[in-house]
């Protein structure tokens, strides 16, 4: 339950973020039981210009540990954020259309701009 509502929160705080996300990777083995794992971790730059980050998955990884497993992973993570990005991309550039058709209205979003 506790793992529920901190995905939650870190989910509507990424949708907040004002600027880029950059995501990164990397594996990690543990020393005690000698199992490997992926991290993937959002990072960005907040209205305060204060970098944050935080980890947005962190899997374990089952033999063979190869780059073409990795690879792969980090491929279907890239897939699903693209899918997400290109509703957003769809919008603004339905807006972008909506302003261009008419004069007035591009003349107000300058002017508002």
């Amino acid at each position: 339950m506790y793992y529920a509502k901190e995905r939650d929160r870190v989910k509507e705080e990424l949708a907040k973020v004002p600027s880029l996300i950059c995501l990164t990777s990397d594996n990690w083995n543990s020393e005690h039981t000698n199992d490997e794992y992926i991290c993937i971790t959002a990072h960005w730059v907040d209205k305060d210009w204060k970098l944050q980050k935080r980890i947005i998955r962190f899997r374990a990884l089952f033999p063979p540990y190869d780059v073409r497993r990795c690879a792969h992973i980090l491929n279907l993570i890239v897939k699903a954020g693209l899918e997400l990005a290109d509703v957003v991309v769809g919008k603004i550039q339905n807006g972008i259309r909506y302003i261009k058709k008419s004069g007035i209205r591009r003349k107000r979003f300058y002017d508002v701009a």
